[in-house]
């Protein structure tokens, strides 16, 4: 089971939408983690996509999981990891995937895909470039 939620370091809170950093605080009370994938929401109609995102693991299957030899849990990539990113971004377009939507088909059919405790979600890659340094 899958949830999509804000980075905190590339959204801020508001009425609207509540504040990333709680949302992620209660993901993790609850045992979820985030995938290592540079993830995006795709665009819902004529929308555009919402990148600075994360896909949270809420629950896995114990028998899913195997452990790194850095000691990291990861899923299977190709056939389980892969298949539920096909199935979020759908077919790609004619004239092919954009630059976001390929490399995160990249690192979802990779043999394996990291398990990110929330607490280190900026491991995460971001799908985005990081944004420009600010000067004083």
């Amino acid at each position: 089971m899958v949830a999509e939620a804000e980075r905190p370091d590339r959204h801020t809170g508001s009425p609207e939408f509540g504040d990333p950093n709680a949302r992620l605080r209660f993901y993790e009370r609850h045992g979820a983690r985030a995938l290592d994938l540079p993830y995006f929401q795709p665009p819902i109609g004529d929308g555009e996509p919402v990148h600075g995102m994360l896909l949270l693991a809420l629950h896995v299957e114990g028998s899913l999981i195997s452990t790194g030899s850095e000691g990291v849990d990861r899923l299977p990539g190709h056939g389980l990891v892969a298949d539920a990113i096909d199935s979020i971004l759908g077919e790609p377009a004619p004239e092919g995937d954009g630059p976001a939507a390929a490399r995160l088909r990249g690192a979802a059919a990779a043999p394996a895909v990291g398990l990110v405790p929330l607490e280190d979600y900026q491991r995460v890659p971001s799908s985005e470039p990081d944004p420009p340094a600010t000067t004083d």
